[in-house]
């Protein structure tokens, strides 16, 4: 089975993107982390695939994002099968590739209200990211994208 695609858009100058960065590294890097409870939460370097694109003047958010980038940075969970209809396996674009539509996947922060996305205020911090990876990643794997998710019941009140 493939991993889910943990996809960092950052845009060149966006100081919250540069502090975000040091956090992306963690994500990458660490084999845990511990909660403001002071439990242990298991990190997700080997559950999900890494993927940065760095936006500025040249390049710009490919249009199957377009609907998920509102700001930056933007943090997306994406399927790996519809990921994979764009995208080789070394990461380059398939210029095979001639499809419509989006990737399929959830976007960390963001619900959707009445067909817009709404943000949630969830500082963007190497533990949030990873505990809502953990609670995420199996439904990314299903299919499930922002559009039909139903179980976004989120207390944010958990996030420091």
């Amino acid at each position: 089975m493939s991993k889910p695609i943990l996809i960092f858009f950052s845009k060149e100058g966006c100081s919250a993107c540069e502090k975000f960065s040091i956090e992306w590294g963690k994500l990458i890097k660490q084999t845990s982390f511990k909660l403001p409870n002071g439990s242990i939460m298991d990190g997700i370097k080997d559950k999900v695939k890494f993927v940065r694109f760095r936006c500025d003047q040249k390049h710009k958010v490919p249009p199957w994002f377009e609907k998920y980038v509102t700001g930056y940075p933007t943090i997306i969970l994406a399927n790996p099968e519809s990921y994979n209809n764009y995208y080789n396996s070394n990461g380059s674009y398939s210029s095979s590739c001639h499809l419509d539509g989006l990737v399929q996947g959830i976007v960390f922060n963001y619900i959707i209200v009445k067909g817009e996305y709404q943000y949630l205020g969830i500082p963007h911090t190497a533990e949030n990211i990873c505990d809502w990876v953990n609670n995420k990643y199996i439904d990314v794997l299903n299919g499930v994208d922002d559009e039909n998710y139903t179980d976004y019941k989120i207390d944010t009140s958990f996030y420091a």
